[in-house]
């Protein structure tokens, strides 16, 4: 078999090269996992295992719905970083949460010894309870870094599907490709012949996005805020990313809130959770419209943050974890910077969505789906940017769809 790895630079190739022939070599030298067959009587048991981020986390359970409606009365166990909690946390279709938190994909502000620490006692914890039980399917749709295929030889189950791009495919039973970094694809689209594996229909066209929410009390976030906020009458901003190659300067979020006070008569709730982003709101420029900006800045939990954007009138975003979040609920506008992800991450909503962007790759790309635009400009920090925010804003504001 002939492997296609996610990756272009020769030397990077030659190692995930290496260890695929070390682990294929290895598997050949180990017994066969030999499981008695399920009765018809059992639950189907999946096990989902996912080291990525909240965004790549959201996405991937859009598809836990239909493995129930596929396999009624699933168990479905997951295993995933802590910090992805709020993702599971009131999702009734998962029995139970097992957390690995990968050193790579751990960004709290710790050091490099105190990860590889938690790495180590996470997969450990994982491990034993892992061995405790037996699975009919585990899948792991994720093809960058890191796989959780270093799990597999712990894990029960009948029948072992995931990616091949980032070694140890040798350990699973339906092994998958992408096309090498720099191609144009979408990260659901090429999961399709995994949901396929699975038995689930799912395409880039059909999925559903849900976020199972404990909804807040309107009246509660407006205490929080110290603000009042009526439905469909605000503007969600969220200005952050978990990476700095992806946000925009200060500057450029000034110039946006000064012509969105100047040019409509929006309210905004300026969202993140760093001390610097709420700074950026004294520009003294902005002191005319004070009663209209509603400062949130670490005031928010994930469950507020979907709550707010029930209500709002749309959501600007970087690439990052709410431009997948709020597309579910209202519509978005999300700026994609051309050192970022492209067209590869591109969000999926029940919402209108624009995107903004300098991903030359990306120039020509769209999506398949109802009510999405991606727009390709020069500098996505620059004049056009703000001109184009301002003209669907207007044109948003006619495009809502109820849910």
């Amino acid at each position: 078999m002939r492997r296609s790895y996610y990756e272009t630079k020769k030397s990077i190739r030659w190692f995930l090269q290496s260890v695929d022939a070390v682990t294929d070599f290895s598997v050949r030298l180990l017994p066969a996992q030999k499981l008695p067959p399920r009765a018809d009587s059992e639950p189907f048991r999946v096990l989902l295992l996912t080291m990525g981020h909240l965004g790549d986390t959201l996405v991937f359970s859009y598809i836990l719905p239909l493995i129930q409606e596929r396999y009624p009365g699933a168990i479905i166990d997951v295993v995933a970083g802590s910090w992805c909690d709020p993702i599971w946390q009131h999702n009734p279709h998962v029995r139970r949460v097992i957390h690995v938190d990968h050193l790579i994909c751990n960004r709290r502000p710790l050091s490099l010894a105190q990860k590889l620490g938690i790495h180590w006692q996470t997969s450990y914890q994982a491990i034993q309870q892992l061995r405790e039980a037996v699975y009919d399917i585990s899948l792991d749709i994720r093809y960058a870094d890191p796989p959780s295929h270093f799990l597999l030889p712990f894990i029960k189950a009948r029948k072992r599907i995931g990616m091949g791009t980032r070694r140890f495919g040798g350990l699973l039973d339906a092994e998958f490709f992408v096309p090498q970094r720099g191609s144009t694809f979408h990260h659901v689209a090429v999961s399709t012949p995994l949901f396929r594996a699975l038995g689930l229909t799912a395409s880039l066209e059909t999925l559903k996005p849900v976020f199972y929410v404990k909804e807040t009390a309107l009246e509660t976030l407006q205490a929080k805020l110290n603000a009042s906020l009526g439905d469909r009458s605000a503007i969600l901003i969220c200005p952050e990313t978990g990476m700095t190659e992806k946000n925009m300067p200060a500057q450029f979020w000034q110039r946006l809130l000064l012509r969105l006070m100047t040019e409509t008569d929006a309210a905004v709730v300026w969202s993140g959770q760093k001390a610097e982003t709420a700074d950026w709101l004294n520009n003294p420029d902005l002191a005319p419209f004070r009663h209209r900006l509603v400062n949130a800045v670490s005031k928010l939990t994930i469950d507020d943050l979907a709550t707010l954007a029930k209500h709002a009138l749309l959501a600007i975003t970087l690439d990052s974890f709410p431009a997948h979040l709020c597309p579910i609920f209202c519509p978005l506008i999300a700026f994609y910077k051309k050192n970022g992800t492209g067209f590869e991450f591109f969000p999926i909503g029940n919402q209108p969505i624009v995107i903004i962007h300098d991903h030359a790759e990306s120039r020509n790309a769209t999506l398949p789906r109802p009510h999405f635009e991606s727009m390709y400009v020069q500098d996505v920090d620059g004049d056009e940017t703000l001109r184009l925010t301002i003209l669907k804003i207007r044109q948003l504001k006619a495009l809502t769809v109820q849910p």
